[in-house]
């Protein structure tokens, strides 16, 4: 799954258009915006080649990984 992720980062169109707004003056919602949109995006493409694999335990993996960068999200958001 994990590799399956990381291809999902070298096979993403967006990624370099991604990683270049990083660069970027941000303010902090934004910069977490595009890193969770980076993983979003990896995640999504693993789901494609995963297609057999245990939806369940693969939806545990995909949350377990995404939560810090959501929870970084929120406390733009709540604030």
């Amino acid at each position: 799954m994990i590799l399956a992720h990381e291809l999902g980062h070298a096979e993403d169109p967006e990624l370099e258009q991604l990683a270049a707004a990083l660069d970027g003056p941000l303010t902090g919602r934004q910069e977490a915006e595009i890193r969770l949109r980076i993983e979003e995006n990896a995640w999504a493409y693993a789901v494609s080649l995963l297609r057999e694999a245990d939806s369940s335990f693969l939806h545990i993996i995909m949350e377990e990984s995404l939560f810090s960068y959501r929870d970084q999200l929120d406390r733009f958001l709540i604030a």
